[in-house]
């Protein structure tokens, strides 16, 4: 079973370089959807191995937007040997949000 690590803007970089196949969560805890969509992500972390999860609070890591081009809150990136390979931002669909983040798990295993 994974587990979700808090990380913060200094640790990014070092995040996703050293694991292959990572996903970070970017959330501020004054967000209505972050409250909405968090504990949806933390319970879809718990079903996967071999991916790293994190999790970065973009409202006490100042220069998160600008420096990683964050656009709202919650986004989600995936990466693959420290690449982007997918990001959702936001919640689309409230009934399949928990469908939306497994599904672009597995692209992210199989892609």
């Amino acid at each position: 079973m994974a587990e979700l690590k808090d990380i913060e803007i200094d640790q990014f970089y070092s995040f996703i370089d050293s694991n292959p196949d990572c996903v970070v969560y970017f959330w501020g805890p004054h967000c209505g959807l972050c409250r909405y969509t968090s504990p949806i992500f933390e319970n879809v972390v718990k079903e996967y191995d071999g991916i790293s999860f994190a999790k970065l609070n973009v409202t006490e890591n100042k220069g998160t937007y600008s420096m990683l081009g964050i656009k709202g809150v919650p986004t989600i990136k995936f990466y693959k040997d420290g690449m982007t390979v997918n990001t959702i931002v936001g919640c689309r669909d409230m009934t399949k949000v928990k469908d939306e983040y497994k599904q672009a798990i597995s692209d992210l295993i199989n892609g």
